[in-house]
């Protein structure tokens, strides 16, 4: 595909290879179109002489990672908390309007303040992450994908106020084409109702954001939501209340209008107060056929596993057609393995995310996991970074290997 694409007109309707400058004039016009990072070189010719310039391409995607340090002990005993990380993009976006941010932050904590992350884009080079509680150190992944023209993203931050409420977006979207990346950061000391919230698009200008039951408290939570609008996209969502019962592992919802096969699905879920296992409370969610979705916790296991239910799982499905080509991995972690490298077709890293399909906590991170361990709500038992390392390598990374943990991740290859 090259790194531009040429073409005769401003709309970039029609490709070409060569422009030619008729006789009699001293100019002909010609678009260019970047695809991907690095540079590309422009030649002309005539019978008196030639010449050429190179133009440096920045890619339409910025991948890094930072991270928070653990706890310090201060002269007087006490400690001091690292609750906030920045991380630099580089080179800068051009408009945060048309930038997305993508992440995952794990950590070995069992606390849900301190594995619980918000992470947002605060400037044209800035990646800021928060989090209420610092009992360990904690690492993000972060991706960020700019296009000028293609892609808008309307942002809303704040702070939970109830059990069910709603925020306003800046400005319209058009759910059609629009998908919503979420985090949250909360107090709490293990992961349940007050630390899975769920945001769906309710209108082109309303996030509707609801914890896991009728009374339970926010728990000092605040949320940041991009509602993500990108032209050739078509999304599809929906809501099952009836999640997975007492007794279940799964759940499964069929009888879809079909997608292409480049689409990626991004789950969220509800549970109740309850300070169940791990494996209790994380949700996988993936797509076996393009007209069915299916929900998992577990990893296999059911003692221990399904005490408590899932209340409700939204979804959506983000078709990219010929928006940008999809692989779809699933990989299963075993116990003692914290790491796996995962093969995939190459793609140009300059303009490829990946991405965990639920986004329960800490960024697009989760899968389901064996891990028991009652009373220790270990995410990272679940939940990992996904690195892109080459242009055929995924690193899947967790910082706690208990149990098992099988994830499903998209490799999204945009074409800008």
């Amino acid at each position: 595909m090259g790194t531009a694409r040429y073409y005769s007109d401003a709309a970039c309707t029609t490709t070409v290879t060569t422009t030619t400058i008729p006789a009699g004039l001293t100019d002909a016009s010609f678009y260019l179109k970047p695809l991907t990072g690095g540079t590309t070189t422009q030649s002309a010719a005539a019978p008196f002489g030639s010449a050429s310039r190179t133009l440096n391409i920045v890619g339409a995607v910025r991948r890094g990672s930072c991270g928070f340090n653990g706890p310090t002990t201060l002269s007087d005993g006490g400690t001091s908390e690292d609750n906030t990380a920045s991380c630099s993009i580089s080179p800068a976006h051009q408009n945060t309007g048309h930038t997305a941010l993508f992440f995952q932050a794990t950590t070995t904590s069992s606390s849900g303040g301190t594995a619980a992350v918000r992470c947002r884009l605060t400037a044209a080079g800035t990646v800021s992450c928060n989090r209420n509680d610092g009992n360990s150190s904690g690492t993000v992944h972060w991706q960020t994908v700019e296009l000028p023209t293609a892609l808008r993203v309307e942002r809303v931050t704040g702070s939970c106020t109830g059990p069910a409420f709603t925020a306003t977006l800046p400005a319209a979207v058009d759910p059609a084409k629009s998908f919503l990346l979420k985090s949250y950061q909360t107090s709490s000391g293990d992961i349940d109702d007050e630390d899975l919230i769920i945001a769906q698009l309710a209108s082109p200008t309303l996030v509707a954001l609801s914890l896991g039951g009728a009374t339970v408290a926010c728990s000092g939570g605040s949320f940041e939501v991009q509602a993500v609008e990108l032209a050739g996209a078509a999304v599809s969502r929906g809501l099952e209340d009836a999640g997975i019962p007492i007794g279940a592992t799964s759940a499964s919802v069929s009888a879809l209008s079909a997608t292409s096969l480049n689409t990626a699905l991004l789950s969220q879920h509800a549970v109740p107060n309850s300070n169940e296992p791990t494996c209790n409370v994380l949700v996988r969610s993936e797509m076996p056929t393009p007209s069915s979705i299916s929900f998992s916790r577990g990893a296999g296991v059911d003692a221990g596993c399904v005490a408590q239910p899932i209340y409700r799982m939204a979804w959506e499905r983000i078709d990219f057609g010929s928006r940008a080509a999809v692989q779809t991995r699933t990989v299963t972690l075993p116990v003692g393995t914290a790491t796996a490298a995962v093969n995939i077709s190459a793609v140009d890293p300059t303009r490829t995310v990946v991405f965990a399909s639920s986004q329960a906590a800490a960024g697009q991170s989760c899968g389901e996991t064996s891990y028991v361990g009652t009373g220790n709500s270990y995410l990272s038992e679940g939940n990992a970074r996904f690195e892109l390392s080459s242009p055929t390598n995924v690193n899947v990374i967790r910082q706690r290997s208990s149990g098992v943990a099988i994830f499903t991740f998209y490799v999204v290859e945009l074409d800008p």
